[in-house]
């Protein structure tokens, strides 16, 4: 199963925070950026909670899942990090604008950007 909040206090931290940000009308996300040992699996069950909250980006697979990505088990290294930039942030801004920036979707942007 991917990582998940253990203790009730963390699910419970996490709604206050998306409460206060919907109160204030601020649009709220989240990225589901796996462990490594996680990536090449990744489960549903381990983003239920947040995707009931909000909208969930899904890392691209193919960066996530290869460890040559990876600095070490919890954090991508440069190249990585430069792979997932492109797809991420033309999500985001397509998720609070409506536009999407490029004309393509965020898994085209991140295939341009490998």
């Amino acid at each position: 199963m991917a990582y998940k909040v253990l203790s009730k206090y963390g699910y419970q931290t996490v709604r206050q925070i998306v409460e206060l940000a919907h109160l204030n009308h601020v649009k709220i996300a989240f990225l589901y950026l796996p462990e490594y040992a996680y990536a090449a699996n990744p489960q549903s069950e381990g983003i239920s909670f947040y995707a009931d909250l909000g909208p969930v980006l899904i890392s691209l697979q193919n960066v996530v899942a290869n460890r040559l990505n990876w600095w070490d088990f919890a954090h991508l290294n440069r190249v990585g990090s430069r792979k997932l930039v492109a797809p991420v942030s033309a999500a985001m801004v397509e998720y609070l604008t409506g536009e999407a920036t490029t004309g393509r979707n965020a898994s085209e942007a991140a295939r341009a950007n490998q």
